[in-house]
């Protein structure tokens, strides 16, 4: 046994000897066992085309699992894990195309800015000419990509915001919504490095102000991310072309533009100050018109808009609204005891219906009055 453990403890000696040579002829450099991957990599790579979904999905999250790891991966590997992953995006599996989403986001961190590039383009096309069940599926990826992709990569966005510019024009819905919606997210992250298309992105969006309901509400979200990495002129320009709209249209078509500027507000801040003279005095306007008319949901809702952007303004530039309180103070008491629910204009029915109706809600009433203001302030 001794001369046995003697004879382990040779060769293991040898080993060791044979691996200082080894790392001394690659120049000092450790050893990079990380080579040996690319076998387990091929493995995965077959598995995730399994006609199984089961097979499929747990083939991509090892592959997830193993991206997170200190691997080297050449650049043929690289475009072979990029295709794998955007085919799956296509599986007829709810649960593949998921993990294939999160697949996604941890291969952008790893891979070349040219595979960046061509899943950036891949993605959007997809979204673009893709099939319809599938477009939502699509964008996640593509908001993945954007959320995860490294700074150094932020080039790429310049292609892609011209491509989604294109997609917010076209006459298919769906493919519109999307665009807007990945446009937004791409102004947020790298709003200055596509300052170029700035002005292009302003006169497309504002054209979808115009569209239905949820296309505008997406428009005014866009055009607030864009308010907030936007030159100046482009800024004044942008509440130029807002305050145009109001009163020159439909009621629909004032709360849009009331709604896309409290939007604004909020996300500009102290950069609406100097523009709150032309600006409130219109919304104090819209919210008193029609005060003593007959009252419509539509009107209510503008109102309602209203109060939501001047709130905004007193939270995002105090300084500036200040000549406004005295104004902003009345209207918001005339309407603190206004209920739209109520029809103020009957008056009572011969008999005493109001009085009815009193005696009904003094039945309910349990002799808790105090009790009863605070539910109703807390309601």
């Amino acid at each position: 046994r001794g001369a046995g453990e003697l004879s382990r403890l040779a060769r293991r000696k040898e080993g060791s000897g044979r691996f200082r040579r080894r790392r001394k002829e690659d120049g000092g450099h450790r050893f990079d066992l990380r080579e040996m991957s690319t076998p387990r990599f091929n493995a995965l790579l077959d598995r995730s085309s399994s006609h199984d979904k089961d097979e499929r999905y747990m083939a991509t999250s090892d592959l997830c699992a193993e991206l997170q790891k200190d691997i080297k991966i050449d650049a043929t590997m690289e475009r072979r894990i990029c295709s794998a992953v955007l085919k799956q995006l296509d599986d007829q599996s709810n649960d593949v195309q998921s993990i294939a989403v999160k697949c996604l986001g941890v291969l952008l961190k790893r891979v070349h800015k040219a595979q960046v590039g061509e899943i950036a383009d891949k993605l959007c096309s997809l979204i673009l000419d893709g099939k319809d069940e599938l477009r939502d599926i699509y964008s996640i990826g593509l908001k993945t990509l954007v959320k995860d992709m490294p700074e150094e990569n932020a080039s790429v966005c310049e292609k892609l915001t011209k491509r989604l510019l294109a997609g917010a024009k076209q006459a298919k819905f769906d493919v519109k919504l999307e665009a807007l919606d990945n446009l937004t997210d791409v102004l947020k992250r790298f709003g200055s490095t596509v300052s170029e298309d700035h002005e292009a992105i302003l006169e497309v969006v504002l054209d979808q102000l115009a569209e239905k309901a949820v296309a505008r509400k997406r428009a005014a979200f866009c055009l607030a991310a864009l308010a907030a990495c936007c030159s100046e002129q482009l800024l004044e320009e942008l509440f130029g072309h807002l305050l145009k709209r109001l009163g020159k249209g439909s009621v629909e078509e004032t709360r849009t533009s009331i709604q896309t500027i409290g939007t604004i507000a909020r996300a500009v801040g102290g950069k609406l100050g100097r523009r709150l003279d032309a600006i409130v005095p219109v919304f104090v306007k819209h919210v008193s018109s029609g005060a003593n008319s007959e009252e419509t949901d539509e009107m209510n809702e503008l109102r309602d808009n209203c109060f939501q952007g001047l709130e905004s303004f007193v939270l995002r530039c105090p300084a500036e609204i200040t000549p406004h309180l005295r104004s902003l103070v009345d209207v918001a008491l005339q309407f603190s005891t206004y209920d739209p629910n109520y029809s103020y204009d009957d008056d009572d029915d011969a008999g005493g219906g109001g009085g009815a109706g009193e005696n009904d809600d003094d039945d309910l009433d349990d002799g808790d009055d105090e009790n009863d203001e605070d539910q109703y302030f807390e309601d």
